[in-house]
């Protein structure tokens, strides 16, 4: 048996980090020493996640995972019962459901014919199992270009119909959006996403410094105005454990600030080498 742990909180710094100008011009105290500022961080959010794979034999494993997420106080949980198979070297598949209400089902599966090139397709978890209308998907194409160089194309499929099934629930205006993206070897990753209703350009670069430091920078610019950067550090802190702190900034001001944890993982594919850099 294996296990994986994480944990991720999601703090608001904003008023840590405000300027004391700032601060006292949006009616703050003007004594505000390191520790009121410290105290001034608040939780957004709570992520808690624990999986334990069990293998049943050589292709096949049965995965048990808990989660909990909490927002501004408010949360919910439940168990995800998974049966993973791999069927051969190139072909994976995985579906799953929820143990406890709201009931719910998922699948994905990736197809790897070879090293160089991937195929991906993942089902929104479908909550009414009457099927009244077809499940949304995304689908993922990913193909190494130059020695270098991968391209990553993802179509998310948003809600549509199929003759009359789904007549009912499909939307006036399509809500899918697809992407194309482009990752280097050298940590560099671009990606333009498009849609009716927005589109949205995103840039990160990763790299690994001072014997197993792994720093990360994003941005991400939107059609409607919206603009965020943000950073990154991970560290394998034990052997079997691993831990990161990332801080993100919106344009209107916002900050977000995440503490993550993450014990050990279960990896089952073959060419994961590919597969985990477009995960």
């Amino acid at each position: 048996m294996k296990s994986r742990g994480e944990v991720t909180i999601t703090s608001d710094a904003r008023v840590m980090l405000l300027s004391n100008e700032d601060r006292i011009r949006y009616g703050g105290p003007k004594d505000f020493g390191l520790i009121d500022r410290i105290q001034s961080i608040s939780t957004r959010q709570l992520f808690v996640k624990h999986s334990f794979t069990t293998p049943i034999n050589s292709s096949t494993a049965v995965i048990l995972t808990s989660q909990v997420v909490a927002r501004q106080g408010v949360g919910a949980g439940n168990f995800i019962l998974k049966l993973q198979h791999n069927p051969t070297s190139q072909l994976n598949f995985e579906i799953g459901t929820t143990v406890l209400r709201p009931r719910a089902l998922t699948f994905k599966t990736t197809y790897a014919p070879d090293p160089d090139s991937f195929a991906r397709l993942e089902l929104n978890p479908i909550r009414d199992l009457t099927f009244p209308h077809p499940p949304r998907f995304t689908f993922t194409l990913g193909r190494r270009i130059y020695e270098n160089l991968t391209c990553i194309t993802t179509l998310r499929s948003g809600a549509y119909a199929i003759g009359s099934w789904g007549a009912n629930s499909a939307q006036p205006v399509s809500d899918s959006t697809i992407s194309v993206g482009l990752q280097h070897t050298n940590g560099l990753a671009l990606e333009c996403t498009s849609g009716v209703f927005t589109q949205q350009l995103t840039a990160g670069w990763g790299t690994t410094v001072l014997s197993g430091f792994r720093i990360g920078l994003n941005g991400v610019v939107t059609s409607t105005g919206a603009m965020s950067v943000g950073w990154s550090v991970d560290r394998r802190i034990t052997e079997n454990v691993k831990g990161g702190l990332g801080l993100d900034v919106a344009v209107n001001g916002a900050m977000t600030l995440k503490l993550r944890y993450v014990t050990p993982s279960f990896r089952s594919i073959s060419n994961e080498g590919l597969i985990a850099g477009i995960a």
